[in-house]
């Protein structure tokens, strides 16, 4: 990753006129809802509004805090490339470097379009009549106690499944097959709501209601922690529909309205969020790993470290123009044997393995 946003290739725009639907990735079927879901309408202005607000967190936050560090590299993501050279199918392939922060809209999307094409094979394996929605709570926390609120949240949820399947708390998640389950954190100018969105196999239904076994565990669980739950956000819904795509989907791409917190607290929230895992499935819902389908892919560096090649003298000068040129094509949508890659991302650290 580049160290600092001076050191950032600057790659040449599109021409005007130019076929932007030709320079898709092999997903953008499923790129286009997630965007939706978000409510996101204009990811680029979006995202130019994300570093105006990096660049003013930067300004405002003391070089010696450890969120600086975190900051910076939010602000160069997307800012170079990793090249890779297929020799089976001769072409390249290309893949941006990027922060991995989930409060990085970019990175938030990638993460989200490689959780749903890991998901869906999961979740449309079973009917969708045996699939329930399942929302967990925690009471809100000040902004300074959000690392300790999701150790709480965290603690409790694996507790509560663990205590679900001894018989003297009634075995309520002997029932659950398989299940996926995505944070989620809102935020306003005073305090931070985490909370769980849970997808759970249930062939024979889950009893979630006001006085069931398992609400009454989770409430006794997050008090015991030191917490209180939020009875009223607690829920569990049918799935109405066979579309599963819609229900993994729908809050894994939601961002944070981080327009509503002061650029102080950036620095704080990258490390209350740094390292954490956003997601966890098991069972019958259980998300494979991503692979990589082509074994003999080389990964040849960055495309600013193939720029400084090709322009000097030694033997890999024209290999390393050769790739340039197809990254210029790709950016100009006329060569279809270029490929994004984005099953290349868990090889670049750019997406959590969950």
């Amino acid at each position: 990753m580049l160290d600092s946003p001076g050191a950032a290739f600057a790659f040449p725009s599109p021409p005007e006129g130019s076929d932007k639907s030709q320079r898709q990735s092999a997903h953008s079927s499923l790129e286009l809802p997630l965007r939706d879901k978000c409510g996101i309408k204009d990811p680029e202005k979006e995202l130019r509004n994300w570093k105006k607000r990096l660049k003013a967190a930067i300004r405002e936050t003391p070089a010696s805090h450890s969120g600086h560090r975190l900051l910076r590299k939010c602000l160069v993501c997307g800012s170079d490339w990793n090249c890779f050279h297929s020799q089976s199918q001769n072409r390249f392939l290309f893949q941006p470097l990027q922060c991995d922060k989930k409060i990085c809209p970019s990175c938030l999307r990638a993460w989200s379009l490689d959780l749903t094409v890991r998901a869906l094979p999961a979740a449309g394996s079973v009917p969708f009549t045996e699939l329930r929605h399942l929302v967990l709570t925690i009471k809100n926390c000040e902004h300074s106690m959000l690392p300790q609120t999701l150790d709480c949240l965290f603690s409790s949820f694996r507790e509560w499944r663990n205590q679900g399947r001894r018989s003297h708390t009634g075995k309520f998640w002997t029932r659950v097959k398989g299940y996926i389950a995505k944070l989620e954190i809102d935020c306003n100018s005073s305090s931070f709501h985490p909370h769980l969105h849970c997808l759970l196999h249930v062939p024979s239904g889950f009893d979630f209601g006001y006085r069931s076994l398992a609400r009454s565990a989770w409430i006794r669980i997050i008090e015991s922690h030191g917490s209180t739950a939020n009875p009223s956000a607690q829920y569990i819904t049918n799935c109405q529909t066979s579309d599963v795509a819609r229900e993994v989907t729908k809050y894994c791409a939601k961002p944070l309205q981080m327009e509503a917190l002061r650029v102080q607290l950036y620095a704080d929230l990258l490390l209350a969020l740094n390292r954490r895992r956003f997601f966890s499935s098991w069972g019958t819902l259980a998300c494979p790993k991503p692979t990589n389908p082509d074994p003999d892919l080389e990964h040849l560096g960055s495309l600013s470290h193939l720029v400084t090649i090709s322009e000097q003298a030694g033997p890999d000068r024209d290999f390393a123009s050769k790739a340039i040129e197809a990254f210029c094509s790709l950016n100009y949508g006329n060569q279809a044997t270029i490929d994004r890659a984005p099953y290349l991302a868990p090889m670049l650290g750019g997406f959590p393995n969950g």
